[in-house]
Formats: structure tokens, C-alpha cells, sequence
């Protein structure tokens, strides 16, 4: 990914979300994209991120939802940057990012299953376990849906043990295919 470079080089994830879009604006044909980059401290919980249009991230408890700030619109539309924000995953917290194809999912009424549905599900699922977290996401958005996907449904979920033994759980699935 080219954006790994920019990573690597120890830039900041705002910073190489800017670095991306030179990049992308250098192609003859420029690219629409949405991205998020996230830097973890697995010891401390400390995440910066920096989002490019993408949903909402979601810090969660299992009962409490706190959504994450934006920091940017998507890469491509037009010259822009990006800024770095910083927020702790506390121990027994969960950061859940997805895209969306889960919030736009429709079903046979022609309604979205939305950022509400999705927190009142979140609500409602044990963040202990980040692969199942996951698992059951995606089954009620299929659950959900009406007909083939016309979109990606991706969920990424970094669970922060409370156990002291153990740092930081993570998940993700792209279901990019009909079932």
C-alpha cells in the first residue's frame, strides 16, 4: 500500500492522509476514496487517527456510544488536509469502525439500516470478543438487507482487554460478496 511509506516515516496519520492525496492528485486520472489511518499504543490505548470521509468511528463500553470527530472529507474531490485526533481506548472498551455499506443497507421497505439501528444493535452485543463482534454486525445487516449487496459492509473492531495480561484484540471482515 502506498500509504505505508508514508507510515513508516513516521508522519502522523493526518499527515499521511495529505502525503496520500499528493500522491493521488499526481495520476492522470484522479481517484474518490475514503480511508481512515489509525495508530494504536497497545500499552498505553492511545489512538490517533485521521478519517477521509469515512462513517463515524464509534468508542464503546457496550452501553455507552461516544462517536469519534471527522477530520477530513474523502481523498480526491478536492485539494484538502487532514488532521490528527487523539483518543484513548480505555481497558474493556472497544473501537469499532465500518463503512458504509452497513449503514446504507436497505431492506425490502426501502429503508437504510442506519447509524441508529446499528448503535441500538451495538448496545445490545458483548464487545468482549472482537471476531464475534464482528460476525454478528455483519449477520444483521444481511439479516437486514433486501436482495444482493450493492456495496461493501466491512467491520473493524480493536477490542482493549480489561485483563492487565493482555493488550489489544482485533477484527475485522469485508463481506463484499452476496451470501
Amino acid at each position: 500500500l502506498p500509504g505505508m511509506a508514508a507510515l513508516r516515516s513516521r508522519l502522523a496519520p493526518g499527515a499521511a492522509l495529505d502525503w496520500l492525496a499528493r500522491q493521488n492528485r499526481r495520476e492522470d486520472e484522479i481517484e474518490l476514496f475514503t480511508a481512515v489511518v489509525l495508530v494504536i499504543d497497545v500499552n498505553s490505548g492511545e489512538c490517533r487517527y485521521a478519517n477521509a470521509g469515512h462513517p463515524p468511528r464509534v468508542l464503546t463500553d457496550g452501553v455507552e456510544l461516544v462517536p469519534l470527530v471527522g477530520t477530513g472529507p474523502l481523498v480526491g474531490a478536492f485539494a484538502a488536509t487532514w488532521a490528527t485526533e487523539t483518543v484513548v481506548i480505555e481497558p474493556g472498551r472497544a473501537l469499532i469502525l465500518y463503512t458504509d455499506g452497513v449503514t446504507e443497507a436497505v431492506n425490502a421497505s426501502r429503508e437504510r439500516f442506519g447509524e441508529q439501528r446499528l448503535a441500538d444493535g451495538l448496545r445490545r452485543l458483548p464487545i468482549t470478543d472482537a471476531a464475534g463482534l464482528v460476525d454478528r454486525v455483519i449477520a444483521a445487516v444481511d439479516d437486514f438487507r433486501d436482495g444482493p449487496r450493492s456495496d461493501d459492509v466491512t467491520v473493524l473492531v480493536v477490542h482493549r482487554s480489561a485483563e492487565p495480561s493482555s493488550h489489544t484484540d482485533h477484527h475485522s471482515t469485508t463481506a463484499d460478496r452476496p451470501h
